[in-house]
């Protein structure tokens, strides 16, 4: 139920429009008011308090962007929404930058716009607020028990996906390897509009090159040697759902803009066919690369980057959250012990204390792979530095210190040039070995030191022994 208390200040140009959303979110039981522009809307807001703002962007004089500015540099309302006719991808980036807990498109339901609101609020509380987003406990339990920790970043994190799991905006999900970027994704997916369709994944570093576009978007009978019968992709496979685009830093030019075709269009053509096919799915992307970064070098489309940036949510990798490392360990030790039917205790100090001083290159699954380990070969007890000797843990640090060959400036290239692609494959190879003499072959181990995919690894070393035969 909504909170007699409260109040929302609606602001638009367009009146009769305006004081539609007022009596129709008086029927809801808020109390409404209204305000014709920017100028007379932030003198409104400084006589009386209001809870709640929802402002028109393209208005006579100041226009919503800079009253929304001044109204969060102010703080003088709990939460503010933004609504528009003709609303730009950069235009809802800026507004959700400014502060805007969701952006609207005229016309819209307000519904929906309540829906959002009431994602905020909980029965009994006397304000709304949007760093508290509510009670954060009782949905974390029910939607992402999975995403364990007390950090504060990742507390603000959760928080922000507690607001925009009950909208169909798209999402970015930004981390480093192994930080647990599909846990956050299924748990928005689960908690949203859409958690009776389906949850579809694809890892696109997982995917050669040559097959990602076949893997999106299906195929038509005989469109390729091989294709003896039709066979859908994931964004069919998606519809009325969600799919989970992770590690999309590492998509190619090319199908980049075919997605941005379907992000824009709602429509997308199976490979070898020519007629096109619509979809509605919310898109949920994930990288651990600096998109920014891969757009100014061209590598990633800017258009595709505005189109799934307008949510963007940040994980922080554990290095940056050394405080939850007992709580993560309690909670696979507890987990593994089940599954196992093993009686480890706990951990010695002397052992906490390596464990913390480790720098956790792979993060969150790093972690739970060492302490797996370590529960099962321990079987009972607490574990203790010898079991982390035991396991030779942090010596895939160690092993190897000399540092990889660097060019200097007195290098000079020879004059009949060099081949690029052989010298940087020849690196690469030098690397990737060098990674699987630490983990003593375990392509699986040597993937995660490298932070790639195993499927990525297996497949240059695929090319790496085509070319040496």
């Amino acid at each position: 139920m909504t909170n007699p208390a409260l109040s929302i200040l609606v602001v638009d140009d367009e009146e009769l429009l305006a004081k539609s959303i007022v009596r129709d979110l008086a029927l809801l039981g808020y109390r409404a008011a209204f305000a014709p522009t920017a100028d007379s809307a932030l003198a409104l807001l400084t006589q009386q308090r209001f809870d709640v703002l929802l402002t028109d962007i393209y208005m006579p004089g100041a226009n919503g962007l800079s009253l929304l500015e001044q109204v969060q540099k102010q703080k003088l309302v709990r939460a503010a929404f933004v609504m528009s006719g003709s609303l730009s991808i950069e235009t809802a980036v800026t507004a959700m930058r400014l502060g805007a807990v969701n952006v609207f498109e005229k016309p819209f339901s307000v519904e929906n716009f309540h829906r959002s609101v009431i994602s905020h609020w909980e029965p009994g509380d006397s304000a709304l607020s949007c760093e508290d987003a509510g009670d954060l406990g009782p949905w974390r339990k029910k939607f992402a028990p999975k995403i364990v920790g007390e950090d504060p970043a990742l507390l603000q994190m959760l928080r922000s996906m507690m607001r925009v799991c009950d909208v169909d905006s798209n999402v970015l999900i930004l981390g480093e390897s192994g930080t647990g970027k599909e846990l956050v994704a299924r748990a928005l997916h689960a908690a949203g509009r859409r958690s009776n369709g389906p949850f579809i994944p694809l890892n696109c570093a997982a995917i050669p090159e040559t097959l990602v576009e076949s893997e999106l978007f299906g195929y038509a009978k005989g469109a390729f040697t091989g294709a003896v019968a039709a066979r859908q992709g994931r964004f069919a496979a998606a519809n009325k759902g969600s799919i989970f685009l992770d590690e999309i830093g590492e998509m190619d030019l090319l199908t980049q803009a075919k997605v941005l075709r379907v992000l824009q269009d709602r429509e997308f053509t199976p490979v070898g066919d020519s007629t096109p096919q619509t979809c509605n799915v919310r898109v949920i992307a994930a990288t651990n690369r600096a998109l920014r970064r891969r757009v100014q070098e061209g590598a990633f489309r800017e258009d595709l980057f505005f189109r799934l940036s307008v949510i963007v949510l940040k994980l922080p990798a554990l290095r940056e959250r050394k405080s939850d490392l007992p709580l993560l360990i309690e909670n696979v030790i507890r987990r593994v012990n089940e599954q196992n039917g093993r009686r480890v205790t706990g951990i010695e100090p002397d052992a906490m204390k390596l464990l913390e001083a480790h720098a956790w290159p792979g993060n969150v699954r790093e972690l739970e792979n060492t302490i797996e380990r370590l529960v099962v070969t321990r079987a009972s007890g607490n574990i203790n530095t010898a079991d982390l000797n035991d396991i030779e843990f942090g010596l895939t640090e160690t092993n190897d210190t000399s540092p990889p060959e660097q060019p200097t400036e007195n290098d000079a290239l020879p004059l009949e040039g060099i081949d690029l692609k052989a010298e940087v494959d020849r690196h690469e190879a030098a690397i990737i070995n060098r990674a699987l003499k630490t983990t003593g072959g375990n392509q699986k181990k040597a993937a995660e030191l490298l932070r790639v995919n195993r499927t990525t690894l297996i497949e240059k070393l695929r090319r790496m022994h085509s070319r040496a035969v």
